[in-house]
Protein backbone atom coordinates (compact mmCIF):
# COMPACT_ATOMS: atom_id res chain seq x y z
CA UNK A 1 0.00 0.00 0.00
CA UNK A 2 1.53 3.40 -0.97
CA UNK A 3 0.22 6.29 1.12
CA UNK A 4 1.07 9.72 0.41
CA UNK A 5 1.41 11.92 2.88
CA UNK A 6 1.02 9.30 5.32
CA UNK A 7 -2.76 9.64 5.19
CA UNK A 8 -4.67 6.75 6.44
CA UNK A 9 -1.28 4.72 7.41
CA UNK A 10 -2.51 2.84 10.35
CA UNK A 11 -5.56 2.41 9.07
CA UNK A 12 -3.93 0.33 6.49
CA UNK A 13 -1.43 -1.29 8.37
CA UNK A 14 -4.15 -3.26 10.30
CA UNK A 15 -4.69 -4.75 7.25
CA UNK A 16 -1.40 -5.05 5.68
CA UNK A 17 1.23 -4.88 8.02
CA UNK A 18 3.90 -2.33 8.64
CA UNK A 19 6.17 -3.77 6.10
CA UNK A 20 3.45 -3.42 3.02
CA UNK A 21 2.46 0.22 3.91
CA UNK A 22 4.85 2.72 2.48
CA UNK A 23 5.00 6.17 2.45
CA UNK A 24 5.72 9.00 -0.03
CA UNK A 25 6.16 12.25 0.68
CA UNK A 26 4.09 13.43 -2.84
CA UNK A 27 2.38 11.91 -5.99
CA UNK A 28 5.84 12.68 -8.17
CA UNK A 29 7.71 9.46 -6.52
CA UNK A 30 4.88 7.11 -7.37
CA UNK A 31 6.28 6.07 -10.79
CA UNK A 32 10.16 5.48 -9.00
CA UNK A 33 8.87 3.87 -5.99
CA UNK A 34 6.69 1.41 -7.63
CA UNK A 35 9.69 0.01 -9.99
CA UNK A 36 11.85 0.27 -7.13
CA UNK A 37 9.58 -2.14 -5.11
CA UNK A 38 9.13 -4.49 -8.14
CA UNK A 39 12.62 -4.64 -8.99
CA UNK A 40 13.25 -5.60 -4.95
CA UNK A 41 10.21 -8.78 -5.17
CA UNK A 42 11.65 -9.59 -8.17
CA UNK A 43 15.25 -9.43 -7.28
CA UNK A 44 16.50 -7.63 -10.03
CA UNK A 45 17.52 -4.72 -7.28
CA UNK A 46 18.89 -5.21 -3.74
CA UNK A 47 19.33 -3.08 -1.13
CA UNK A 48 22.90 -2.20 -2.11
CA UNK A 49 22.17 -1.03 -5.59
CA UNK A 50 18.39 0.45 -4.93
CA UNK A 51 19.57 3.77 -4.48
CA UNK A 52 21.82 4.32 -6.88
CA UNK A 53 18.74 3.07 -9.11
CA UNK A 54 16.47 5.88 -7.58
CA UNK A 55 19.08 8.75 -8.44
CA UNK A 56 20.05 7.70 -11.67
CA UNK A 57 16.68 6.25 -13.34
CA UNK A 58 14.14 7.86 -11.00
CA UNK A 59 16.03 11.06 -11.18
CA UNK A 60 15.90 11.90 -7.34
CA UNK A 61 17.69 13.86 -5.39
CA UNK A 62 20.14 12.22 -2.75
CA UNK A 63 17.97 13.33 -0.01
CA UNK A 64 15.08 12.29 -1.84
CA UNK A 65 16.24 8.71 -2.24
CA UNK A 66 17.34 8.22 1.11
CA UNK A 67 13.82 8.95 2.23
CA UNK A 68 12.49 6.40 -0.26
CA UNK A 69 14.82 4.12 1.05
CA UNK A 70 13.81 4.30 4.25
CA UNK A 71 10.50 3.60 3.48
CA UNK A 72 10.87 0.85 1.32
CA UNK A 73 13.73 -1.17 3.32
CA UNK A 74 11.11 -4.03 4.56
CA UNK A 75 9.80 -5.06 1.32
CA UNK A 76 11.02 -8.70 1.33
CA UNK A 77 13.53 -8.98 -1.55
CA UNK A 78 13.23 -11.23 -3.92
CA UNK A 79 9.84 -12.41 -2.80
CA UNK A 80 8.61 -13.48 -6.45
CA UNK A 81 11.19 -15.50 -7.80
CA UNK A 82 10.73 -18.07 -5.16
CA UNK A 83 7.06 -18.32 -6.26
CA UNK A 84 5.89 -20.92 -8.79
CA UNK A 85 6.08 -20.05 -12.31
CA UNK A 86 8.28 -16.89 -11.81
CA UNK A 87 10.25 -17.34 -15.03
CA UNK A 88 7.57 -19.31 -17.08
CA UNK A 89 6.76 -16.49 -19.38
CA UNK A 90 6.11 -17.01 -23.49
CA UNK A 91 8.64 -17.10 -25.84
CA UNK A 92 8.23 -16.20 -29.88
CA UNK A 93 6.10 -18.72 -31.57
CA UNK A 94 3.82 -19.95 -28.92
CA UNK A 95 0.52 -20.23 -29.40
CA UNK A 96 -2.58 -19.95 -27.76
CA UNK A 97 -6.12 -20.91 -27.60
CA UNK A 98 -7.83 -17.69 -27.03
CA UNK A 99 -6.41 -14.24 -27.10
CA UNK A 100 -6.62 -13.32 -23.79
CA UNK A 101 -4.98 -17.01 -22.21
CA UNK A 102 -1.82 -16.47 -20.14
CA UNK A 103 -0.18 -19.69 -20.84
CA UNK A 104 0.82 -21.37 -24.35
CA UNK A 105 -0.57 -24.44 -25.25
CA UNK A 106 1.43 -27.87 -25.48
CA UNK A 107 2.77 -28.38 -29.23
CA UNK A 108 0.80 -31.77 -28.62
CA UNK A 109 -2.53 -29.58 -28.47
CA UNK A 110 -2.20 -27.98 -31.46
CA UNK A 111 -4.31 -29.78 -34.35
CA UNK A 112 -2.42 -29.31 -37.81
CA UNK A 113 -5.23 -28.44 -40.61
CA UNK A 114 -3.77 -30.08 -43.96
CA UNK A 115 -2.69 -27.78 -46.43
CA UNK A 116 -5.51 -27.45 -49.18
CA UNK A 117 -4.11 -27.36 -52.77
CA UNK A 118 -4.95 -24.01 -54.55
CA UNK A 119 -7.40 -24.07 -57.59
CA UNK A 120 -6.16 -22.45 -60.57
CA UNK A 121 -9.11 -20.49 -61.90
CA UNK A 122 -7.86 -22.66 -65.47
CA UNK A 123 -8.65 -26.21 -64.59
Amino acid sequence: MLSVEGRYREYWEQFYGTQRVITLPDTELLAPVEAAIIGLTEGTLNLQNTEDYLKEEGNLKPGVSRQVMKAIAGIPIGAQAVLPNFNKLPVKGDRFRKKLDLWPVADAEIKVKPKEKKKSMWT
